[in-house]
């Protein structure tokens, strides 16, 4: 017997890819020098390049609008990530490696 087309995949409900994790980020005049990621025994690591920047605002009729600007940066160790700022409040220092 087939299950129902609209029934549940799993009984512990979907778990969302990718989600930015938070990371620790020194930034000078707006920009990332230095990255501390969210992981155990991860030191705070130089930023050598800034490979690409942008910036993106979106869903700006909700309550809650979207606005982060993106870094996709070469740390020291040779290690490429990209990050984010979110610009929603002018005052947040909210950095967050975005995971792919």
């Amino acid at each position: 017997m087939e299950p129902h087309p609209r029934t549940a995949l799993c009984t512990g409900g979907l778990r969302s890819l990718a989600n930015p994790k938070p990371a620790r980020v020194e930034a000078r005049d707006g920009k990332p020098v230095a990255v501390q990621r969210n992981r155990p025994g991860s030191e705070l690591q130089p930023v050598v390049r800034i490979e690409d920047n942008w910036r993106i605002v979106d869903e700006w009729w909700r309550p809650h609008p979207i606005a982060r600007t993106y870094y996709r940066v070469t740390l020291e160790d040779g290690r490429t990530l990209t990050l984010y700022h979110d610009d929603t409040h002018e005052l947040t220092t909210a950095w967050f490696e975005q995971v792919y």
